[in-house]
Formats: structure tokens, sequence, C-alpha cells
């Protein structure tokens, strides 16, 4: 889940960069960028707080989350199947944006990133 909200972060910072603006106008996006920043690094400080507390790494060796069907119980069938889903996508975890995707956006233009 780490990378998950290490993505969020990342994009959220992407809305917020003005580096390649004229104006001094603030985008539109402004306030949902930094409320998900936000969110984002209470959740990953809370996540690997607590993976700390347990002497845990704080990032595992492999992408997948099949670590979640060891636990004693089955999860749900909803998690079980998102669990599927994560094992068939190509980044590890459904709705992750690929490196290529990020670099575009990192190349957009203020109103192009806000369109």
């Amino acid at each position: 889940m780490s990378v998950h909200h290490d993505q969020a972060v990342l994009l959220s910072q992407l809305l917020l960069d003005d580096r390649v603006v004229t104006d001094k106008r603030p985008s539109k996006l402004r306030n949902f960028a930094l409320s998900i920043s936000t969110a984002q690094l209470i959740e990953i400080g809370t996540m690997r707080g607590w993976l700390q507390l347990w002497g845990v790494e704080t990032y595992p060796a492999t992408m997948d989350m099949n670590w979640m069907l060891l636990a004693p119980k089955l999860p749900s069938e909803e998690l079980q199947q998102y669990l599927l889903d994560c094992r068939d996508s190509e980044l590890g975890m459904p709705g992750l944006v690929k490196n290529s995707e990020l670099e575009e956006l990192r190349k957009m233009d203020r109103d192009a990133r806000d369109a």
C-alpha cells in the first residue's frame, strides 16, 4: 500500500508544480491536490510508524499483496477479488499510473494539467 500512497503524493505534487507558468494564478486543482497530499502523508506516516513498531521492513520485497492471504481467516470475497486484480495488474495494484504517464503529466503546463 505504501507505493499506492506515495504515488498519490507524487501526483498531487505534480499538480501543484507551477514552474512552467508565466502568470501567478493558482491551479484550479490546488486545494484538491493539497488535501490529497496532506491526507496521504498522514496515512504514510501512520503505516510506517506501525511497521517500525512491529520491526517490519517499511517496503516489502515484492509489489504483490498476497501476504494478506496468509491470515488465519481469509479476507472477504471483495478483498479476495481485489487481491486477484492486484496479481493480474501490470503494476501490482489497480489504479497506479505508469512511469510514462507520470512523465507526460510532468511535462504538461498547468492549464493542461487542470483541464
